[in-house]
């Protein structure tokens, strides 16, 4: 097993980056927010090279007239560069892991244009330059943030919503391991536990906000000869779902019991799809799943009363502005 210690630091920080897709209520038309709103499921999708879209009621759009929400703009000068992943908070904070370090706005459906962050943590003492991914623990307010994929280490962040977190601070622990073989490609939080893909496995370590400890194993290790270079969510009814840079998407029915090489519970290959890098599934029972090749999502409905085998799109959103999307997270109350 994966050994994994645990090296203690002070105060906090954060950071979140790649392609993500968010869901925002448990009817297409929204569900009340912080201060008495009412926020639409919203898809934000995130592309190291192209701005920062956001679609409010994804499941309902198809064809090429589709166009984004927001876009929120890449550029330097306290804008977000080279995107890696993102998250949004329960309040609506946009958390995004890019070049430029951790970028935070304060409300993730009105962040568009040309603007610059509100906050961002980078410097030598958060340990934070280039962020490849981050996980988000929503319940107690924790941020987890893998700063290289070969670093062999995730920077953990306490109290990431509290506006001192902000500018060059340290983390509050860090979780390590000298095994070479350890790269944190990409993090999911479900359940007190973290989700790490390194290289073609996925180690799920338990109750992963209050490790503190110099020796950590890794409880469970999930692999497959399915997967190789896997994109992975996790669903609010606990599905694990699996993208490979093919055209299918796999899913596993109970993430909290993976463990060692399963087959998957349902496998789906697309039709037309060439590579799916990543899909995630919101409270509908509703798929979008990302091509970066062809730039297009695909919708698919009712994923539960599916079988194994290819399926059709119910839809396609076709915009303009989706280039080489990577990531999708799907944000939903």
């Amino acid at each position: 097993m994966l050994k994994v210690s645990i090296r203690q630091a002070s105060s906090f920080v954060g950071c979140m980056c790649c392609i993500a897709i968010f869901a925002g209520a448990d009817c297409e038309n929204g569900m009340p927010m912080g201060g008495g709103g009412t926020t639409p499921r919203t898809l934000f999708v995130v592309s190291p090279n192209t701005n920062l879209l956001t679609f409010a009621n994804p499941g309902a759009l198809n064809g090429a007239g589709v166009t984004p929400t927001t876009e929120l703009e890449l550029g330097l000068g306290g804008q977000i560069v080279s995107p890696k992943d993102a998250i949004v908070t329960p309040a609506g904070i946009l958390i995004v892991a890019n070049s430029a370090g951790i970028s935070i706005f304060e409300n993730a459906f009105t962040a568009t244009g040309p603007r610059a962050a509100d906050r961002i943590v980078e410097g030598a003492e958060s340990g934070i330059s280039t962020p490849v991914d981050v996980a988000y623990d929503a319940e107690n307010d924790i941020l987890f943030v893998s700063e290289d994929a070969t670093s062999n280490e995730i920077l953990v962040f306490d109290n990431v919503s509290n506006l001192a977190f902000d500018g060059d601070v340290q983390p509050s622990r860090t979780i390590g391991t000298n095994d070479n073989a350890f790269d944190a490609e990409q993090m999911r939080f479900f359940g007190g536990a973290l989700y790490v893909v390194s290289r073609e496995n996925v180690l799920i370590f338990e109750n992963a906000s209050t490790l503190d400890t110099s020796d950590f194993t890794a409880d469970r290790l999930f692999t497959s000869p399915m997967i190789d270079e896997p994109g992975i969510s996790i669903d609010s009814m606990g599905r694990l779902i699996v993208a490979n840079e093919d055209d299918s998407v796999r899913i596993w029915n109970d993430a909290s019991t993976v463990d060692g090489s399963p087959a998957p519970d349902l496998e789906l290959t697309i039709q037309d799809a060439v590579r799916i890098d990543s899909a995630v599934i919101d409270a509908n029972d509703r798929m979008y799943a990302a091509d970066r090749t062809r730039n297009l999502i695909y919708t698919i409905d009712n994923v539960s009363q599916l079988s194994s085998g290819t399926v059709q799109a119910d839809r396609v959103n076709e915009a303009d502005e989706l280039q080489t999307p990577e990531r999708l997270f799907l944000f939903e109350e």
